[in-house]
């Protein structure tokens, strides 16, 4: 079995904290809002079916949703940068996070 190697993590760059809230919010924000969409569209035809109101407010929705989904890829990468630099402000502080790595020999039969 081999020693395992103590890493210290003491920096988060913001940069690429930065591209990972923008590449996890614009995922998620296109996940989250289809499935917004798909749920407004329906209850609108829902509601437009019970009460006789004409159904023309498709691509009303459908701006309001990419709207949505950009400002949730903004908020994501917004919070990604503040949580790096406020990882970073605290690990001077602490000396950062201790992760011990091990190599693990695995045996074939």
């Amino acid at each position: 079995m081999a020693v395992p190697k103590r890493v210290i993590v003491r920096k988060v760059y913001t940069g690429k904290a930065a591209l990972f809230g923008l590449l996890y919010g614009a995922l998620s924000g296109v996940v989250l809002g289809s499935v917004f969409y798909l749920m407004l569209l329906f209850g609108l035809s829902a509601v437009s079916d019970s009460f006789n109101l004409p159904v023309n407010a498709g691509i009303e929705l459908f701006f309001a949703v990419i709207l949505l989904i950009f400002l949730y890829t903004i908020a994501c990468c917004f919070f990604a940068i503040i949580s790096a630099a406020l990882y970073n402000l605290i690990s001077r502080m602490g000396g950062g996070v201790h992760l011990s790595l091990a190599d693990y020999e695995y045996i074939s039969t």
